[in-house]
């Protein structure tokens, strides 16, 4: 049920990320912000789409691009694709460069290239 994940990780998001220290445990609040914000992007609702997207940003871990690759990798591509949609160009270049930074290979910096 979307409304039950909106809501679970609405309340999960109310917290402090510093506060959760197992990184497998900021993983999965990450993937389920990720989830989430999937969900309010196929309602066409970017901005509460980017706010998820963003949350799940602030869960991951320090060496997130080392340590969980894919789903950083998703969750900036994601907050550059809702940026671009609600009109947030500083967002759009600081999660783009991010990616450019730290993307392994030119296929998964291309999704952020395209907004440029």
């Amino acid at each position: 049920n979307d409304s039950m994940l909106f809501t679970a990780v609405d309340q999960i998001n109310r917290g402090d990320p510093t506060v959760i220290v197992n990184p497998e445990q900021r993983s999965l609040v990450a993937a389920l912000n990720l989830q989430a914000g999937k969900k309010a992007m196929e309602m066409s609702d970017y901005l509460s789409a980017l706010s998820f997207f963003e949350y799940g940003i602030s869960f991951l871990q320090e060496r997130h691009w080392q340590q969980d690759y894919d789903l950083s990798l998703e969750l900036f591509n994601c907050s550059t694709k809702s940026a671009y949609a609600v009109g947030d160009q500083d967002k759009l270049k600081l999660r783009s460069d991010e990616v450019l930074a730290f993307g392994r290979c030119f296929e998964d910096k291309l999704i952020v290239l395209y907004y440029f």
